[in-house]
């Protein structure tokens, strides 16, 4: 039978191998979990006794030395089921935005559960063929929220227009919430990219609830203000769709199902006070 002692110096060379990626047969450990202190060099005997130790044992390490995960963020995933209050209270958009616009959106890259990407893209408006091009008008107002600093996207007008739906419900006083028929859309979390000379975005988790049926996905959006060839001004934006599985209200955002990008091209229609 191999000594404790063997056993604890294959267990500190197995932690180095896994952890570091690389060990040195001189080194000489003070410490180790238990309190165990070592006082003489590893022989050569006792790392070949060990070699099994040392090859079967990382799943071990990996559970001593990870370390703890914060609580929205327990097993890699985010609780969407929560009511608490943002911090930040809804996206801003540079005040120059304001009024109506015509958006055009064009799928550039599809990745993983084509399924759970098009029912996302669905319940956040997407209309028609999925992956065929979108062109539809929104709006940017006024929010007392955010006061003078910008404006913020119309999101019931925009779920509207884009989709067909004239069931829609939104509140510009509580802008985290968008029903529709069959769909209710919630952010539970949010960050956002103030505007800036190099652009604005945002990211946000939604909750999307339909009937029975719970997922989630995080919609990433970034902008920059520019003009076309004729000298009008324009927006150009990219956005990222990831998809999650959601299990007792627990969205699995360390591994999405599907990731969906596409470019957003926003002009003045013609005509427009705005423009």
């Amino acid at each position: 039978m191999r000594s404790l002692e063997h056993i604890v110096n294959a267990l500190t060379i197995c932690h180095l191998t896994y952890g570091a990626f690389s060990f040195s047969l001189n080194l000489m450990p003070e410490n180790i979990h238990d309190g165990t202190s070592l006082s003489r060099p590893i022989s050569r005997r006792i790392v070949l006794s060990t070699l099994p130790l040392v090859i079967a044992c990382p799943a071990v390490a990996t559970e001593i030395t990870s370390p703890p995960r914060a609580i929205i963020d327990v097993g890699g995933g985010t609780d969407i089921r929560s009511v608490s209050a943002l911090p930040i209270k809804d996206v801003v958009f540079p005040p120059s935005i304001e009024g109506v616009w015509s958006e055009e959106r064009v799928i550039i890259l599809l990745e993983g559960d084509s399924y759970q990407a098009e029912n996302a893209w669905r319940s956040l408006g997407g209309g028609g063929t999925f992956t065929k091009p979108e062109f539809f008008l929104t709006r940017f107002i006024r929010s007392n929220l955010i006061g003078d600093s910008g404006v913020v996207l119309d999101r019931g007008f925009d779920l509207q227009s884009r989709s067909g739906n004239k069931n829609v419900r939104w509140s510009v006083d509580d802008p985290n919430i968008v029903q529709s028929e069959k769909t209710n859309l919630r952010v539970v979390r949010r960050s956002v990219e103030p505007p800036s000379d190099d652009g604005f975005g945002s990211a946000e988790l939604y909750s999307i609830q339909e009937g029975p049926f719970e997922r989630a996905a995080l919609v990433k959006r970034r902008f920059r203000r520019a003009f076309d060839a004729d000298g009008n001004r324009i927006v150009e934006g990219l956005e990222i769709i990831k998809t999650f599985r959601v299990l007792d209200g627990v969205a699995g955002t360390e591994f999405p199902t599907s990731t969906l990008k596409s470019q957003i091209r926003l002009r003045r229609p013609l005509g427009n006070a705005n423009a």
